[in-house]
């Protein structure tokens, strides 16, 4: 295998494993969206790296 083809491979298989986890969270949260979903996902790096648990809030969780 090339190196070049590495990354490649690296790619395909995170894109196929998100969209997995994007099915099994859709599945848990019925009524939920594919944007509800990418909102917490874009929410869980902020909890660990913003002091005292500042986390802007995403508009599509607001109801």
């Amino acid at each position: 295998m090339k190196s070049s083809s590495v990354p490649v491979a690296g790619i395909a298989a995170a894109a196929y494993f998100e969209k997995k986890d994007r099915r099994a969270w859709l599945a848990e949260n019925p009524g939920k969206t594919s944007a509800d979903y990418a909102c917490e996902i874009a929410e869980l790096p902020m909890e660990i790296s913003l002091p005292d648990g500042v986390i802007p809030e995403c508009e599509a969780n607001l109801e």
